[in-house]
């Protein structure tokens, strides 16, 4: 028993060494941003970039969170192992999902906090609001085993689920600054996993039967659900409780006036005004069904239950299985971003438009990768130091090293040494970190 235990804890090392050894050595993708129109500011784009391509099993598939600005350089990166959902709330603070929780982080990027639900509930990945008082808005998976072998449901060929189905329903939690329960609403009492679309019934053994993944609270607290599975969007009054209407899909109840494309596998329900919500069309079910993804935005009448599109723009060609998002900004900017595109050629990301639909940038990489949610800011809350790069020469070389001394560095030609030598100037810049996690970019030679 001790000899298995000393292995056990050799074992533990080993692993934790190569872990590290694998953080280290993640690739750095470098974005392509072509920009259309010039931008009249520096903005800068969140992002977690992650292949799409889900068969390629190597050593870059790190979900380094990045920090873009709009001149298409990397200016801060933070190493992280699945860290999604990578933004910076309404009060400044930055803030990831991963391993079942929700990460805060300060101006730093120092982690000072996490949130996760209560009551035994699994945290979903997929959403989190810190609310005006200071509340967090998030959602959680309660599971079930039951018997499903009587819905002849799942695959194509209509088979039979499991007897012993791990069944789970989302349950969305509102927490006070003392991460105690305030608010709590299920959604198992509302939805019958009979009406999924039947395109997401492909594992008779495990249903996420509601599979949210976004949510948004209004002014007065009504709440703003996305559901993928039921191609669905839903306004709940926070007060009571109640459904106030449900958008798409088998349970709709808004009748569309001017659009008769119905969203499909939708992601990123978001208010945009008091009676106005953007969404972001993944277009994604059967091949037959499917159409391009599309960003759109809806006046709604609640008492009418009727909606009018207000503003749409679509991308030929690009479905999107999963991920993406769309965020309208006031002056007319919007930000789409593309998640997981569905068997295309075309190579993109994200796009940033203006109010009149023109492209102003489009933001790719070498290998295509997609990011489950996208973010442009035009400022940032905190300031990214530029560490300054000192030139000195000998015997017609040039050394190039930082003014002050940190623990890691990762120059653009490669190297990770304090300081390196090179024949010519170029555009050479490097990144440094004290902790190993969080690289800040330093002035390029050219900019100095």
């Amino acid at each position: 028993m001790i000899c298995s235990r000393k292995i056990s804890i050799k074992l533990l090392f080993l692993n934790l060494a190569y872990f590290i050894s694998f953080i280290g050595h993640a690739q750095l993708f470098q974005p392509i941003v072509e920009t259309k129109i010039q931008l009249k500011d520096t903005g800068y784009y969140f992002m977690v970039p992650y292949r799409i391509n889900s068969s390629i099993k190597d050593f870059n598939t790190i979900n380094n969170q990045y920090i873009i600005n709009t001149f298409g350089e990397i200016v801060f990166f933070r190493k992280t192992q699945f860290g999604s959902d990578f933004k910076i709330q309404p009060n400044g603070v930055i803030s990831y999902w991963h391993g079942n929780k929700f990460y805060l982080l300060n101006k730093h990027f120092q982690v000072f906090d996490s949130v996760a639900c209560v009551n035994d509930l699994e945290t979903d990945s997929h959403d989190f609001k810190i609310l005006p008082n200071g509340h967090y808005l998030l959602c959680g998976k309660e599971k079930e085993v039951r018997d499903l072998s009587g819905l002849k449901l799942f695959t194509k060929e209509h088979h039979a689920g499991s007897k012993n189905a791990i069944v789970k329903y989302d349950v969305i939690q509102e927490l006070d600054i003392n991460k105690r329960l305030v608010f709590e609403w299920k959604t198992r009492p509302f939805y019958d996993l009979v009406n999924i679309n039947p395109v997401y019934l492909t594992d008779t053994a495990k249903l996420d039967v509601t599979h949210f993944n976004s949510l948004d609270v209004d002014l007065v607290g009504n709440l703003l659900i996305s559901f993928r599975y039921f191609d669905e969007v839903v306004k709940i009054d926070r007060k009571t409780g109640l459904i106030i209407w449900r958008m798409g899909g088998k349970y709709n109840q808004i009748n569309i006036l001017n659009d008769s494309i119905p969203f499909l596998g939708q992601h990123d329900a978001q208010y945009t005004g008091f009676n106005t919500i953007s969404v972001f069309d993944n277009g994604y079910s059967f091949d037959s069904l499917q159409h391009n993804a599309r960003g759109l935005e809806y006046e709604i009448d609640d008492d009418h239950k009727t909606a009018k599109l207000i503003w749409h723009y679509s991308k030929n060609n690009v479905v999107s299985l999963a991920s993406g998002s769309v965020k309208r900004y006031q002056g007319g900017l919007t930000l789409l971003n593309y998640g997981k595109i569905h068997k295309s050629k075309i190579n993109i990301t994200a796009e940033l438009i203006n109010s009149k639909n023109e492209v102003l940038q489009i933001i790719k990489f070498k290998d295509t990768l997609g990011s489950y949610r996208t973010f442009y800011y035009d400022k940032l809350p905190f300031i990214l130091k530029k560490e300054p790069i000192i030139i000195t020469k000998k015997d017609g070389v040039y050394v190039l090293a930082t003014k002050q001394r940190f623990k890691y560095y990762l120059w653009s030609t490669g190297e990770d040494t304090q300081e390196i030598s090179v024949t010519k100037l170029d555009k050479q810049s490097v990144f440094v970190s004290d902790d190993g996690i969080n690289y800040t970019r330093s002035e390029n030679l050219k900019d100095q």
